[in-house]
């Protein structure tokens, strides 16, 4: 009887509950099996030797009640600008729904500015999984250095959702030449123009 979960009436033998159950509680998810002795009283009331045993056993039934968790809030990772399609992101997501069965079943996706440019795996989940993020597009830093988006998983059941933040740096790669902001300067000149005069700015 783990906990005196359970309490029983000497006098009339009602078996009743005598604490809140969780089936996600190690010590609870087995289930009980409990022994039962009932033992016959003298005339003067005192316990005879005649006993008599029998056995409960209690499963405790799963219900949805706990929502998809990841295993941080917060994931921030540092990664080339240049890193290829498919590159895997060197981080640690992990989420788990610790019902089971139907009760586990789960989206994951990616929510925000640009998350298009990732793409996670896999997106449909039962119980626990890690999730991978890997690059969908090519990178930029000259166009978008960092990106900041929302990872969601999200059960059927209203307010079952889990959520953690992702933060991706990129590193500046030496990927681009000098370019002139014109490809062709045209310009004339007076003959007379004094020598030192500024004639162009070129960029």
């Amino acid at each position: 009887n783990t906990n005196s979960i359970f309490a029983l009436d000497y006098i009339s033998g009602a078996l009743t509950l005598n604490g809140p159950l969780d089936r996600e509680n190690p010590f609870y998810s087995a289930g009980f099996i409990l022994t039962v002795k009932g033992t016959e009283l003298n005339d003067d009331r005192t316990p005879s030797n005649a006993t008599v045993t029998t056995t409960f056993n209690i499963l405790v039934i799963d219900i949805n009640d706990n929502a998809p968790e990841f295993n941080s809030s917060e994931y921030s990772v540092a990664i080339p600008e240049l890193a290829q399609v498919g590159f895997a992101l060197p981080l640690f997501i992990q989420v788990q729904d610790k019902d089971e069965g139907p009760n586990s079943i789960f989206e994951v996706y990616l929510v925000g500015n640009n998350s298009n440019h990732f793409i996670i795996s896999p997106t449909s989940i039962q119980g626990k999984a890690d999730i991978r993020v890997r690059v969908a597009v090519p990178l930029d830093f000259e166009t978008i250095p960092r990106y900041e988006f929302s990872l969601f998983a999200n059960e059927s059941v209203p307010d079952h959702v889990g959520f953690a933040r992702v933060k991706i740096n990129l590193i500046n790669e030496n990927d681009n030449r000098p370019v002139f902001s014109k490809v062709l300067y045209n310009i004339s000149l007076f003959e007379n123009t004094t020598v030192g005069t500024t004639v162009l700015q070129v960029h």
